[in-house]
């Protein structure tokens, strides 16, 4: 049996997870079949954590819930302990049905109304404001004890960054120095800093350098209230473990541990993974449609589309085969008319016929939650624990997409 990059394996030229054949899953269900491993997820969370409690243990990881939605996944990070971290009043509720306690949610988020913020903060969640407008917001709710952190905008320069001097997310300085004013003028306690500046990131050198650049604000916080903040929060935006560049996890935690014990000591670390806990943990078998070639370039055509393999910056699913043979460039590419449905670009395949199966790995992240009912469906996801069928979620049929266009 050989090896590939993700959960996928090839043996006697089928694809298997664990002990499931996936192939076989195609004749009941069709292709394209989204496989996500539960056990790869608590793998990716439970390493993390190891390496957190080896190295810096006074921390929690908060699942990033935009990365993804799906129930045994969040089922699998409760029982594990996870923190969660959502972005919006829908992301709120989802964590909240989840069964995560609400000193376990962390509630960021840009313009978040005033109702919102109350129903955070009395349930003692974790907020961290985005704006001065928020602020305002809060500092007229008619409540006492208010803690809240401030999710900075550090203003580094560094390659391949999320949050550029200029964007609309986290607070400069001179933001910063505002809200203390408002704070301090209401009796708002700012008990954190938090910062998420990066995408797809391989290296914790880049990570250092922003966390160095955050004890400044910290140090500004700290002496205007006359007492310590409680929390750094550093974000995510961890690429998968099947992409690191850094394979070691602990060189990422080591890292992030002598920086705190150096800017930021006895407070409590929080990280918000997304992808780097879900990213290797799904894939997708997907069935070769047509093979065509213009000019020089080679094109293998999918019956998944970009409408939920989503692309992103920096990174690219990665596509293996189980076939054998010569190898030779190829872009992988669905069926949508446009240009911009690139699966993968320029990588070495054998040659394929109509019908043969590619598995594309590192589609856990984002891919479900941002996708859209454009050309193709959103396909049949099955979900895989302890190597047995968990849940299987079949994919819309034509009558519920045209009830949802409002045909019916």
């Amino acid at each position: 049996m050989s090896k590939l990059s993700g959960i996928s394996r090839c043996r006697k030229n089928s694809f298997f997870i664990g002990n499931i054949n996936c192939n076989e899953l195609t004749k009941k269900n069709g292709s394209p079949l989204v496989f996500v491993s539960i056990d790869r997820v608590k793998d990716n969370y439970c390493s993390l954590r190891k390496s957190l409690d080896k190295h810096y243990p006074n921390s929690h990881i908060a699942y990033a819930l935009k990365a993804n939605y799906s129930k045994p996944i969040l089922d699998c990070l409760l029982e594990n302990g996870a923190y969660i971290e959502t972005i919006s009043k829908l992301e709120y509720e989802i964590a909240s049905k989840a069964g995560f306690s609400p000193n376990k949610i962390i509630f960021n988020g840009l313009g978040r109304k005033r109702e919102e913020l109350r129903n955070a903060l009395k349930h003692g969640s974790i907020i961290n404001i985005d704006s001065c407008s928020e602020m305002k917001l809060i500092a007229e709710l008619s409540q006492t004890n208010i803690k809240v952190g401030l999710r900075i905008n550090p203003k580094v320069k560094l390659p391949g960054l999320f949050v550029p001097k200029s964007s609309k997310l986290g607070l400069t300085f001179s933001e910063v120095k505002k809200c203390m004013q408002i704070a301090i003028s209401n009796k708002i306690e700012i008990n954190g800093i938090s910062f998420h500046v990066f995408h797809n990131l391989a290296n914790p050198i880049h990570l250092s350098k922003v966390m160095r650049a955050a004890e400044k604000f910290k140090d500004y916080l700290e002496k205007k209230q006359h007492k310590p903040i409680q929390y750094i929060d550093i974000g995510g935006g961890w690429a998968p473990k099947i992409l690191l560049t850094h394979d070691n996890q602990d060189v990422f935690i080591e890292k992030v541990q002598k920086e705190m014990e150096t800017r930021f000591p006895e407070r409590t670390l929080i990280l918000e993974p997304g992808r780097h806990l879900v990213g290797d943990a799904v894939c997708i078998l997907s069935q070769v449609t047509a093979i065509k070639k213009n000019g020089n370039t080679n094109w293998v055509v999918m019956d998944i589309g970009t409408n939920y393999i989503i692309p992103a910056p920096g990174y690219s699913p990665i596509v293996n085969t189980c076939k054998k043979g010569n190898k030779h460039v190829v872009n992988v590419v669905d069926g949508i008319c446009s240009p911009a449905g690139m699966i993968t670009k320029g990588i070495k395949l054998p040659n394929l016929t109509e019908k043969d199966y590619l598995v594309i790995e590192n589609c856990g992240a984002y891919m479900g939650v941002m996708a859209e009912q454009f050309v193709f469906p959103i396909p049949t996801t099955i979900f895989i624990k302890n190597n047995m069928l968990k849940k299987v979620i079949v994919k819309k049929s034509l009558q519920e997409i045209l009830e949802h266009h409002g045909w019916v």
